[in-house]
């Protein structure tokens, strides 16, 4: 169960130098990304040239709360990758820290440890919890360094506080978007190579 890996956090998890957009599907599956919080693949269709393939967390607490989406290119490889969160999971005052925690491990993981300033700082922003309005969460015993100066934009996207956030960086593009997806409020946080995630793409994990 993903609340299970979660609860045994603390754990330093390596990321990948250049993250994971342009591997291979199977070396992405091998990531911690993966791994950590027990995602398994439900779904697989065609998009494009490739595959839009879709994964949820194994364990029935959070199967439908979470949910990650990979646009393969012909030749198997990540072209575009999408993390899927129910508002409600998020804003959850006892789960919140779970969702914030696949979160911050997706910007990581998929951007890679050579992240640019600005992805690892909405990450830091994420993991620490930072807000006016909302309760510092603390996990085993050290609660993780406050960015300074006020939210930034990527972060009040990502509180459901503005509607969505763009960045582009040497070709590749992340993505924070509040959506509705079965009726149901979401927030989309999406890397790409060279641009938008496919439409084909959105939507694969069946809920």
């Amino acid at each position: 169960m993903l609340v299970v890996a979660l609860a045994a956090g603390g754990a330093v998890q390596a990321q990948p130098a250049g993250g994971l957009l342009g591997q291979p599907l199977a070396a992405a599956q091998s990531n911690d990304l993966f791994t950590f919080f027990n995602l398994a693949q439900t779904a697989r269709q065609p998009c494009g040239d490739g595959q839009a393939l879709g994964f949820r967390p194994t364990g029935d607490q959070f199967h439908r709360l979470a949910a990650v989406d990979v646009t393969t290119t012909a030749g198997g490889d990540v072209a575009a990758m999408t993390l899927t969160l129910d508002r409600t999971f998020i804003d959850d005052p006892a789960n919140g820290v779970f969702a914030r925690d696949i979160a911050k491990s997706f910007l990581r993981d998929v951007a890679g440890s050579r992240a640019p300033a600005s992805v690892a700082d909405l990450a830091q922003e994420i993991e620490s919890g930072v807000s006016s309005s909302r309760t510092v969460i603390e996990r085993g015993g050290v609660a993780p360094a406050k960015p300074a100066g006020p939210p930034s934009t990527g972060y009040r996207v990502f509180l459901g506080d503005q509607r969505s956030y763009t960045l582009s960086v040497d070709g590749e593009a992340l993505t924070l978007a509040n959506a509705r997806q079965s009726g149901r409020a979401v927030l989309r946080l999406s890397f790409s190579i060279g641009g938008a995630v496919p439409a084909c793409a959105m939507g694969a994990v069946p809920d």
